[in-house]
């Protein structure tokens, strides 16, 4: 479904804003169901909540809001918790006639941010007009999750409705506006294997003069040649803003480019990114500079002065507040030093943090991840950009969107992405084709049902075979087909639904999958260079518990979203659904399938009831072209008791 086509870019943006309200309350609704669903014991173990909290003290005053330390009513340490600075908090009475599980909607509660952590306190900022309850009672608290891109989002699609100095880029990303390149740039290029597409993708983006597109399918190269666009950019004294979707995807692009010796700053939470880049993080580079030490000095005298240690001061509350006045200056220019140094900066859309960046603007900014982003997250990152690199796959897995209203639905899971690269011209969008991942054979039905059959396999994956595995021992005919269908229909329709999970499994095809990787692993593949993917949460739930064993050697069993842009040498592929009404769920949005299907290097083997996909023409397709490569196969009963005993 797409969404209503609004008269001009401003009405688009209104209807914008109304769908991302919409998914604000639909996020709060469903994090309301899973809080009621959990014992307050258990979420009081999961360290999402504390309890016994009372009034502490009150920080300095300030003019719209209050900023209150809480601490235990026994005043002991903290137990171990996952309550963190920068989240929401809602607090309510301890004697509650819900007995702590959820405050009832008369119950008086606060909401509040969370400021500050320390072993036995704990510091919240409140609206100037907080319910004064929170100061004379015992209190629960409890996290909640962040609404920081919500309204970040929102922030930047106002802005874009709002700033005269944006009205090129509203036009060009809502509006008939078309992006203009200049003539072809003369490159020296660093990365010198890259291929002729990726090579055009490089100087089309340098030659841009607002925007470009690049269509990255599976296995093409597209983080490769995000990374020579930035370093080209680098050589013209640019500053560039590195960002996606995913800390994942902002991770791997930013270790890409600290491996080829371009210093990075990696903006983001410290539980958030990847260890090994630490020492990108702004946390890190502050940790460096004088002005931190200086900080910290006035911060522990202060601390001193309030624990009523070392010489006795006159007005000791004036001179505290003084000292700490002094130690958030420090620190704020330490902040500011390491930003002014900094000309590449890496961060996901959605957390491109205000307090760092303040108004800073750049000369690039490079979007990975663009079909995931929904527009609000998007604009927070390209809004800071005067040329835009937007790179993705339309055809792999779209937006995440919680709410069930179709209109918003279709809204949110439209991209500027798909919307200009179907409007514009198409030498505004270059496709990579030469994908290095699959053989030929395994490309050849994503090819063909998503890409018009434009890619082509790389010399170096073009043959490969998973015979190349296994020793010439155990090597079967089996072995050296590169995709196998195995069809479950004869053996009857066997889908679940779990209540708890709100999702389905199917039993039969789990014993068809663990029986299958246990052939693999006898047949001498490694652990580690398989593994199982699922559409859905209790399939994978299931198949781990009994495949512990295997898990702890390495083998992976994860579900379609925590598998994009990820490969191995061989996929199981389970579609779960097994029902004689042919409903196939959210299986129907085929891009989901497509990215399963393409993260198999040498083989490919997919579980599925013929007879229930083959409601949906992509399916029937699937099967076809698996009879026709000789890859089709009548599942066989599997006696439960011989799988899964490793």
């Amino acid at each position: 479904m797409t969404p209503a086509k609004a008269n001009n870019d401003s009405d688009y943006l209104r209807q914008l804003l109304r769908w991302w309200q919409v998914e604000l309350d639909a996020a709060r609704a469903s994090q309301l169901e899973e809080r009621c669903q959990r014992p307050w014991a258990e979420r009081l173990r999961r360290g999402r909540a504390l309890t016994t909290l009372t009034f502490a003290r009150r920080e300095q005053r300030r003019p719209s809001t209050a900023l209150l330390w809480f601490r235990r009513q026994d005043r002991k340490p903290w137990p171990d918790h996952r309550v963190k600075s920068g989240w929401p908090a809602l607090l309510w009475p301890v004697d509650t006639p819900s007995n702590g599980e959820q405050p009832p909607p008369e119950q008086r509660r606060q909401r509040g941010t969370i400021v500050r952590v320390t072993a036995s306190e704990i510091l919240l900022r409140f609206p100037k007009d907080y319910d004064r309850f929170v100061e004379q009672e015992v209190l629960n608290l409890e996290r909640e999750e962040s609404e920081v891109t919500f309204q970040r989002g929102d922030d930047a699609i106002r802005a874009l409705m709002a700033d005269p100095s944006l009205s090129h880029q509203r036009a060009l990303l809502f509006g008939d506006a078309i992006p203009a390149f200049e003539e072809a740039v003369d490159l020296t290029f660093r990365d010198d294997q890259l291929n002729a597409g990726q090579r055009r993708a490089v100087e089309r983006s340098l030659g841009a003069r607002d925007v470009t597109l690049i269509h990255g399918p599976p296995g093409t190269g597209k983080t490769r040649t995000l990374v020579e666009i930035v370093r080209q950019t680098l050589l013209l004294r640019r500053r560039i803003l590195v960002t996606a979707a995913s800390n994942v995807a902002v991770d791997h692009i930013a270790r890409l480019l600290a491996a080829g010796g371009v210093k990075v700053l990696r903006l983001g939470a410290a539980d958030k990114v990847s260890p090994d880049l630490a020492a990108c993080t702004l946390h890190h580079k502050m940790a460096q500079l004088q002005e931190m030490a200086d900080a910290q000095m006035y911060f522990d005298e202060a601390q001193r002065i309030a624990d009523g240690k070392g010489r006795r001061v006159a007005q000791p509350g004036k001179r505290i507040a003084e000292l700490r006045r002094q130690a958030h200056s420090s620190r704020d220019l330490a902040r500011a030093k390491v930003m002014r140094r900094s000309r590449i900066v890496c961060a996901t859309a959605g957390g491109v943090d205000a307090v760092p960046l303040g108004d800073e603007t750049f000369d690039l900014v490079v979007l990975d991840e663009a079909t995931q982003a929904p527009d609000p997250v998007a604009l927070a990152a390209l809004e800071r950009g005067a040329v835009l690199v937007l790179a993705g796959d339309p055809r792999q897995l779209p937006p995440t969107v919680i709410s069930q209203d179709e209109d918003t639905r279709a809204g949110l899971s439209s991209t500027i992405f798909e919307r200009c690269s179907a409007h514009w011209p198409a030498q505004a969008t270059m496709m990579l084709t030469t994908q290095y991942r699959m053989s030929e054979a395994l490309m050849r039905f994503p090819s063909q049902a998503h890409y018009d059959g434009q890619l082509e396999a790389g010399e170096a994956n073009r043959q490969r075979r998973l015979g190349d595995l296994i020793p010439k021992a155990t090597l079967s005919d089996r072995n050296g087909r590169p995709w196998i269908v195995i069809d479950t229909s004869r053996l009857g329709n066997c889908e679940a639904f779990d209540d708890h999970r709100s999702s389905f499994y199917n039993d039969l095809h789990r014993q068809q999958v663990v029986n299958e990787i246990e052939r693999l692993i006898d047949d001498g593949i490694d652990a580690h260079d398989i593994a199982a993917i699922c559409p859905y949460s209790a399939q994978t739930q299931r198949l781990r518990q009994q495949l512990s064993e295997l898990i702890q050697q390495g083998l992976e069993i994860g579900t379609v979203d925590g598998f994009q842009g990820r490969e191995k040498e061989v996929v199981v592929v389970d579609l779960v659904r097994s029902n004689a009404a042919g409903q196939l769920g959210f299986l129907q949005d085929v891009r989901r399938t497509n990215v399963a299907l393409t993260r198999a290097k040498r083989q490919l083997i997919v579980i599925a009831n013929g007879d229930t996909v083959s409601s949906h023409r992509y399916y029937r397709e699937l099967l076809a072209a698996a009879k026709k490569a000789g890859g089709w196969e009548r599942a066989r009963e599997i006696d439960p008791h011989r799988t899964g005993a490793r």
